[in-house]
């Protein structure tokens, strides 16, 4: 029995010395939140909002369990840097998505610019033709700036004032029309 006594304190010794080997990843922690800072400056937030929101707490959990529960800390850790990666990766293919669907949407508010110009949108309903083809111009250098989403919104707006004033413009000439022929 006194023989067990000492081996039981050495290898509780052991144990807790063994556990306190573990260090905190501190050097990490600050790597990894400069990772996730890049990720929002490459449009994270905008194109891959969920797997970004993943990652930020991720590294939140894993820097309050840094002081705590370092092993837990690591694998946190490891995931946080997994999903910031998948965040970047999930936000390249949406921007580029956007913007080609950007560019559809510009050269269809040109389109229907065209259109409206053919029917004399400038003369007959200008107010309308003249928001459009500033939003249209708004859109492309919203594009030229690199926020995809935002030309989007423009342009789609753009071709909608577009169609306003080519209708309008087809209505008051076919009123013209109906007094000059009674």
């Amino acid at each position: 029995m006194e023989r067990k006594a000492p081996l039981i304190f050495i290898v509780l010794f052991l144990s807790f010395l063994l556990a306190g080997c573990c260090h905190p990843p501190i050097r990490e922690i600050s790597l990894t939140r400069a990772r996730l800072e890049r990720a929002q400056k490459t449009g994270a937030t905008a194109y891959a909002p969920k797997e970004y929101q993943e990652a930020q707490e991720l590294l939140k959990k894993a820097q309050t369990l840094a002081s705590r529960k370092c092993g837990e800390a690591w694998k946190t850790l490891k995931l946080a840097q997994m999903k910031i990666q998948e965040a970047q990766t999930s936000a390249q293919k949406a921007r580029l998505q956007a913007r080609q669907k950007a560019q559809e949407a510009i050269k269809e508010a040109q389109k229907t610019l065209e259109e409206a110009r053919q029917v004399q949108a400038p003369r007959y309903a200008p107010d309308l033709y003249l928001v459009a083809e500033e939003l249209l111009k708004k859109a492309r250098k919203t594009f030229q700036k690199g926020d995809y989403i935002q030309s989007q919104k423009e342009a789609q707006k753009a071709a909608q004032l577009a169609l306003k004033a080519k209708d309008a413009a087809i209505k008051v000439q076919k009123a013209l029309a109906g007094t000059l022929n009674p």
